[in-house]
């Protein structure tokens, strides 16, 4: 967006030379370092969820599910690698839900766990959330990387006229037009802003779907959803708090050409919903397989809480 703006336009002005130098090489190195915040703070946020957040839901849902399957299989019971108790086979009995206090009902009643089918559509509301976002770093990627062409110098970055004064970029309708960028750009493109962005996206997505499911109360769910989006859309809110308009406008005006016709297709018309599929996919392979919160979960909480409809989100 307006970092690879700034990046391009500055970097050649300050190249060549051209214009008010210290204007350029001060918004250039202001761009930088708000670029390396943003990506700084979302690191900083990740990991204090993963150090001081999440391990408290987890702790207190693995704790809620021991004391669960002690209870309804009479402590007939083998310990998980985490030292938690899972019932064994053969001795459920669901009538010992009833004799459960009622406040341990409630409690484990109201874990996601116990509504598989509402897990699994918040999961995948926030897949899609992380889904947005990459799909939007994998065209800008497709596009400066791999359509735009390469071109040897700086100076030959925008459509320019080598008579004009400066040699300022041409405007057509109001546009500059990108033809190309160096492959030392692309390159920086790649590793400083590109790499880290999906790096950052990958573990959100996990870390997200961890601490959405290991949420003690559904209620929760929602606004740690919400805390969720804050993070992951942090560059929006910078973006319009803090950025000049002078500057998006300058973003706006920048035109990089596609380069490339697409025929109408079955990749064409169909290929987006192949992300449908993706998100469906990795939404069940991580709550029936790879979720790390309840693990050698048994998935019997839900028909002890359909035991019980008076029980506070039991029938939820």
């Amino acid at each position: 967006g307006v970092g690879i703006s700034s990046f391009l336009r500055d970097l050649r002005k300050v190249v060549l030379g051209h214009g008010n130098f210290c204007l350029r090489l001060s918004r250039l190195m202001v761009h930088i370092s708000l670029l390396g915040a943003l990506v700084s703070a979302q690191c900083f946020l990740i990991y204090e969820m993963r150090v001081m957040v999440c391990p408290n839901h987890v702790h207190t849902t693995r704790d809620m599910y021991d004391k669960f399957e002690a209870w309804m299989y009479d402590n007939h019971t083998w310990v998980t690698a985490y030292d938690d108790r899972r019932g064994v086979d053969g001795f459920w009995d669901e009538t010992r839900f009833h004799s459960m206090p009622k406040e341990d009902q409630e409690t484990i009643c109201a874990l996601p766990f116990a509504h598989p089918n509402f897990a699994f559509c918040i999961l995948l509301i926030w897949t899609f959330t992380v889904i947005v976002d990459i799909r939007r770093l994998s065209f800008l990627v497709k596009l400066l990387i791999g359509r735009v062409p390469t071109v040897a110098t700086v100076y030959d970055i925008f459509r320019h006229d080598d008579d004009e004064r400066n040699g300022r970029p041409i405007r057509e309708e109001g546009k500059v037009i990108v033809v190309g960028l160096t492959l030392g750009i692309k390159a920086v493109l790649l590793l400083f802003v590109f790499v880290p962005r999906l790096a950052v996206n990958t573990i959100l997505l996990w870390l997200g779907c961890r601490w959405l499911v290991a949420t003690d109360n559904l209620e929760e769910v929602f606004l740690n959803a919400v805390a969720l989006e804050f993070v992951l859309n942090l560059k929006e809110l910078i973006y319009l708090a803090v950025i000049p308009m002078r500057n998006k406008v300058e973003t706006q005006e920048l035109l990089i050409p596609m380069n490339v016709e697409e025929r109408a297709g079955y990749l064409s018309y169909l290929g987006a919903f192949g992300w449908l599929v993706l998100g469906i996919l990795w939404v069940y392979l991580y709550l029936y397989h790879l979720q790390g919160v309840l693990v050698d979960y048994k998935w019997d909480i839900r028909a002890a809480c359909r035991l019980a409809p008076h029980v506070h989100w039991a029938s939820g």
